[in-house]
This record gives C-alpha cells, sequence and structure tokens, in this order.
C-alpha cells in the first residue's frame, strides 16, 4: 500500500472507475492488487502473459484524474484523462 490511507482509498476508487468504464466498453480488466509485489515484478508478468496495455495508477495520478498507458512492446508511456463520465480524454 501508499504511504497514507487517504492516497490508498484514491488509487482504489480511480482503479474502480476506470476498471468499470473499460467494461462498459467491452474490454477485459484485470486490476492487479496484490499487495505483497512492488510494481515492477507485475509488470514484468504481466508482460510475460502478453497483456498488450497496461494502465498505471498511483496517488499522483489519482489525486490528477489521470491514468498512465504503457504498451507491452515498448516506447513512450502516455498519460491520458480519465473523465467522470468513464472516458478517457
Amino acid at each position: 500500500r501508499g504511504k497514507s490511507e487517504e492516497g490508498d482509498r484514491a488509487v482504489d476508487d480511480m482503479c474502480s472507475r476506470v476498471r468499470e468504464g473499460l467494461e462498459q466498453a467491452g474490454v477485459r480488466v484485470k486490476v492487479d492488487d496484490r499487495e505483497h509485489l512492488k510494481p515492477g515484478p507485475k509488470f514484468f508478468e504481466w508482460e510475460r502473459k502478453g497483456v498488450p496495455l497496461r494502465c498505471e495508477i498511483g496517488p499522483k495520478e489519482a489525486e490528477a484524474g489521470c491514468v498512465v498507458l504503457a504498451a507491452r512492446t515498448g516506447g513512450d508511456k502516455r498519460t491520458v484523462e480519465f473523465g467522470d463520465g468513464g472516458e478517457f480524454g
């Protein structure tokens, strides 16, 4: 978990909103909320499984109302706003 309970709640809320928005759009979603692993091993595991796009949400992103998108094929990560209506901006 993060450094503050408030930040954890914000991340959990944002993850739920993003998951719901993507599922409504017909996208399969898995939220990796395992607390015993750091982000690096989680990223590696999902890349190894072939997941094409990773959506990263931490306290900074939750506060800003955005998500970081990373493609499995590499390249630059993109920060994208996530609207209240469940859409990416």
